[in-house]
Parts: structure tokens; C-alpha cells; sequence
């Protein structure tokens, strides 16, 4: 009996060790419920406004999705979870500031209580950076993209190759 007792305290330690030392080599540290991750602004001039948000203001440059050899968006990167999204002005689409993005742990459970709540919400698709995401607009007519950000996002893979 007390060898039993021994191996169900020792599975137990072991099981709570194993546990940190995957959560220390996780690269991205848990992510919060909802936070802010980026702001989208589409800019006429993309060489311009790419020089002056990486080399007059210092930012990294955490990636870019190309299409048929034109960039389609860059995400700049300030810290390890927020970024500026550059996006190329394309035909007559607003200029400026043109979203917020939001991140979420559980995007479908945020879709599912966005409808419970009366709100008109698509079915989550996949952005070009691999991330799960919907588009939603405030009283205001601001629109919000909301983000989960899982391993094989480019997001997520910008955050755990973060170096300040």
C-alpha cells in the first residue's frame, strides 16, 4: 500500500513539473482573454510609410504576405503583442486608419455570445496570415477584426520570435 501511495504522489509531482517546464518552453507567453494586437491603415505611398514606421520610428518588421509579387500587408511590430498593419491602398478604399484588431483566446465563443447578444456575425474565416478571424463594426461604424491567434499563425509566430 505505501508503494502505491509513493507512485500516485510522485505521478502527481512529475505531472505538475512536466507542466511548467512545457508552459517555460512555450514561446509565446498565455495570451490574455481579449486584448488589442494591431491597428490596420492602408497608406498610398507603402515605401514611404514603411521607411518612416521602420527607420524613423525603429520598428521590426515581423512579416509581409506577398500575392502575384505585390505586397498585400505588413505587420510592424512595436512589442511582442502589438502591431501596426501597413496595408497598400488599392483602388478607391479608404485611407488611414482603418481598423482595430482585436485578440481573442476563443474566437468561436466570442462569436457565440456576440449572437446570443443580438449581433449579426459571420462564421470565422482565416486571414492571409493564417489566423482565425471576423469583422464586426461599433455603433460607431469603427470596424473591428477579431483575431484568435493559434501556433501556425504568422502572428503568433512574430510574437515567439520577438527579441526587444
Amino acid at each position: 500500500m505505501k508503494w502505491l501511495a509513493g507512485f500516485t504522489a510522485g505521478s502527481i509531482v512529475g505531472a505538475l513539473v512536466m507542466q511548467t517546464v512545457v508552459a517555460q518552453n512555450d514561446p509565446v507567453p498565455p495570451r490574455p482573454e481579449r486584448a488589442v494586437n494591431h491597428v490596420g491603415i492602408v497608406v498610398d505611398d507603402y515605401a514611404a510609410a514603411h521607411s518612416f514606421y521602420t527607420d524613423v520610428l525603429g520598428l521590426k518588421e515581423a512579416y509581409t504576405i506577398e500575392r502575384n509579387g505585390q505586397t498585400v500587408l505588413t505587420y510592424l511590430q512595436l512589442n511582442r503583442e502589438t502591431f501596426i498593419e501597413l496595408i497598400p491602398a488599392r483602388g478607391d478604399e479608404p485611407r488611414g486608419m482603418t481598423h482595430i484588431g482585436l485578440e481573442v483566446r476563443d474566437i468561436d465563443a466570442l462569436v457565440a455570445q456576440l449572437r446570443e447578444r443580438g449581433l449579426e456575425v459571420a462564421d470565422p474565416g482565416v486571414t492571409p496570415g493564417n489566423a482565425r478571424f471576423v469583422r464586426i463594426r461599433d455603433a460607431s461604424g469603427i470596424e473591428l477584426e477579431i483575431m484568435e491567434y493559434g501556433p501556425e499563425s504568422q502572428q503568433y509566430r512574430a510574437m515567439a520570435a520577438w527579441q526587444p
